[in-house]
């Protein structure tokens, strides 16, 4: 399961990332236009080229329009046409790159058309013309991408299929026994469902935590990249601004309004943010784990120096008082009550016997939440100097009342959890999740609120 989640969120990852890289690549190449000014005669090509990048300046549509080099076409050239095509008396066209304020078709024509204007040897060529087989390969991968994740997911969906019906054919002696001791199907099936949800979602939380740690590792790599070159890379042969073709400076040195410290701020923010993803995932993993690994209560017959029950959730009073009876605990503390309630009030509304509260139940009136129940329980643990104590609350509220009772004893007390089994609602337990987050945050902040 683990493994089958891993590949589906790095499929996902590649989509999502090919998706914005193709976006990205259409925002880059839509408004870049390269100008060939092609002319046999060298003075007529200078005043063309001179006419024509005054024009393209002064054009609303032109953001930026800059010659490029002689020598440095020479260069590029030369590769191609070797030391004999490099003769002087060849004719060698100008070069003018473009920055459009928008890579519209309308804004693109306008400027070919200022462009022809000029002279008749003049051709515009778009950038996005020259890579639409790039553009076209990263759709492709997309949906490639998205092909693996609905083909791995409808892969997972039956293997938890095919481990149900296993698990059921294995155990189907042990089912026959409690279909006579009167369990109903439904009964039968929270319980396989139950173990199921468990294994399914731990296993699909590492999947999604350790392919979520990758991506964010390779995303950090390419920021770390692109952070130190200052380039965004793309092969563009159309593009000769002095980078040979393969990677265009997106802001120089002295381009106005600080580009450097934009591409810095762009980068940084591309960080957060993959970081404050990967926070809101751990999030979410960490709730679902919370709501399906809720504890169970003791099977086994367990001793304690005493037994303690925070008020607040049915059943919490009943279970604590049957293991007193048992002989399992010497005293019980009901932390939290009411100062109004009294010991033979609380006896009649639990059906205990009055003997049994006046021998060996304590009543806590001071605690008013779970810290405050911690606080009181550790000053009664103290007092009868009790070396372990039983810790008897709902499952949902176990984790934080848990966390509280140790914060209080330290790590001297053995505390022994007995969960209560309730039906809580989302509401409870999204509510419950967060305070149990927030105040082991805190706790591990050192803060005291």
């Amino acid at each position: 399961m683990a493994i089958m989640i891993f590949l589906t969120t790095l499929s996902a990852a590649l989509g999502l990332s090919t998706r914005n890289a193709g976006g990205t690549l259409d925002r880059q190449l839509a408004a870049r236009l390269t100008v060939q000014v092609i002319e046999g005669d060298a003075t007529t090509r200078d005043a063309e080229t001179v006419r024509l990048l005054a024009r393209l300046k002064a054009s609303a549509d032109v953001v930026r329009a800059a010659e490029v080099d002689r020598a440095r076409l020479v260069e590029l050239l030369r590769p191609w046409l070797g030391e004999a095509g490099l003769d002087a008396d060849l004719p060698m066209p100008a070069m003018i790159d473009v920055d459009l304020a928008s890579g519209d078709d309308a804004a693109v024509a306008r400027v070919e058309a200022l462009a022809k204007s000029v002279g008749p040897g003049i051709r515009v060529d778009r950038h996005a013309t020259w890579l639409a087989p790039v553009r076209a390969f990263v759709g492709a991968l997309g949906w490639t991408a998205l092909g693996l994740v609905l083909v791995m997911a409808s892969a997972t969906a039956a293997v938890v299929l095919l481990v149900a019906r296993a698990g059921l054919d294995t155990h189907r002696g042990t089912i026959d026994i409690l279909h006579m001791l009167g369990s109903t199907d439904l009964q039968i099936a929270r319980l396989f469902q139950r173990r199921i949800g468990q294994d399914t979602l731990t296993g699909g939380a590492i999947g999604v935590v350790a392919g979520g740690l990758v991506v964010a590792g390779l995303g950090e790599r390419m920021a770390t990249l692109d952070l130190a070159t200052g380039r965004w890379r793309y092969p563009c042969p159309a593009r000769l601004d002095g980078s040979g073709g393969a990677a265009v400076r997106l802001h120089a040195a002295g381009d106005a309004g600080g580009a450097g410290g934009g591409i810095a701020a762009t980068g940084a923010g591309a960080v957060m943010g993959r970081v404050l993803s990967v926070l809101v995932l751990l999030y979410a993993l960490g709730f679902a784990l919370f709501a399906v690994t809720l504890p169970t209560p003791l099977t086994q017959a367990r001793r304690t120096d005493g037994v303690v029950v925070p008020t607040g959730g049915p059943g919490r009073i009943e279970r604590g008082l049957a293991v007193v009876e048992r002989g399992e605990a010497k005293r019980m503390l009901v932390t939290g009550v009411d100062p109004d309630v009294r010991p033979g009030e609380l006896a009649a509304a639990n059906g205990a016997p009055r003997r049994l509260f006046r021998c060996c139940v304590d009543l806590g009136h001071e605690a008013v939440d779970t810290r405050s129940n911690a606080d009181e329980t550790a000053d009664w643990v103290r007092r009868n100097r009790y070396r372990s104590v039983r810790l008897v609350t709902s499952n949902w509220h176990m984790a934080r009342a848990a966390m509280e009772l140790r914060h209080a004893l330290g790590n001297s007390i053995e505390i022994v959890p007995d969960p209560v089994v309730g039906s809580p609602g989302f509401a409870l337990l999204f509510g419950e999740y967060n305070k149990y987050v927030v105040r082991g945050i805190v706790m591990r902040l050192g803060i005291d609120l």
